[in-house]
């Protein structure tokens, strides 16, 4: 994540430089035409050419290509402003520019790096996973594990726009936390639940439910987080059920185990006890 917002800051810093020798050494009307076209030109190609991870990630790419966009054309339009009263000698308003330039990509990046953070979150939580006999229901349902993966790209980003995780009460229902869900059907179980009726069977750890991030830049940085459990398969099947991890089935309900996505990310298989 670092190296892309390095990557745009520096682009912003050549797009600022670019417009300030247009405004600089191009005369008359033919410097703000070049620089205003320009700017069109850096935005459509920005935002058209991430539409494929759009399509894959959602709109979040798209809200990050316009913000890359916007840091790029400002630090072009600031730089040709600046440029062009240095050239006339008005140096307040090249000043007064590169003030609100700075603050306008300052902003852009901050935007940048927030909405980088959560694309790489998504990207984690579809990444394929190598399956086992106990990956896949033995009713060709979608596996529980990838439902435990999407519901924590979910929690992530609701802890990264929220400063932390969603409160137990009504969780499943909560809308900042469900509207960060792809589907539906991912709040079900697949052993219990064909994804649209009334069962749900995942529980929320009332440990973890509400913990603030502080500081901190992602809920896998928190405290334990490789051993502190946040969803698991319950054997509670309401909406929004929550508990302190004392609800897995017995027997297990995938071949004799249950799944527990922990804080950091990772699923692992339990027999329950």
């Amino acid at each position: 994540m670092l190296k892309v917002v390095l990557g745009l800051s520096l682009v912003a810093v050549v797009c600022f430089w670019g417009g300030f020798a247009t405004g600089k050494f191009v005369p008359g009307k033919r410097g703000g035409l070049a620089a205003v076209l320009t700017a069109i030109v850096l935005a459509i190609v920005i935002i058209a050419g991430t539409h494929g991870l759009a399509v894959k990630y959602g709109s979040l790419v798209t809200r990050l290509a316009i913000l890359a966009a916007l840091a790029m054309d400002v630090s072009l339009l600031g730089g040709y402003v600046c440029g062009r009263g240095i050239r006339k000698t008005t140096y307040r308003t090249s000043l007064a520019s590169l003030l609100i330039s700075l603050l306008l990509v300052t902003g852009s990046i901050v935007g940048i790096k927030r909405s980088v953070a959560q694309v790489l979150t998504i990207a984690e939580a579809l990444e394929p996973t190598q399956s086992s006999p106990s990956d896949t229901d033995s009713h060709g349902k979608e596996s529980c594990r990838q439902n435990l993966q999407a519901l924590y790209s979910a929690m992530s980003m609701y802890a990264q726009d929220w400063g932390g995780l969603p409160p137990a009460a009504n969780w499943a229902s909560n809308s900042d936390f469900i509207s960060r869900v792809p589907h539906n059907s991912e709040l079900h179980c697949p052993a219990v639940s064909n994804g649209h009726d009334n069962k749900f069977g995942y529980a929320y750890n009332t440990a973890v439910a509400g913990r603030s991030l502080g500081m901190l830049s992602s809920i896998k940085q928190m405290k334990g987080a490789s051993k502190t459990p946040l969803l698991y398969d319950s054997s509670n099947l309401s909406a929004s059920a929550s508990d302190a991890f004392s609800s897995l089935p017995i027997p297990g309900r995938h071949q004799g185990r249950d799944y527990v996505l922990y804080l950091d990310g990772h699923i692992e298989a339990v027999t329950p006890k």
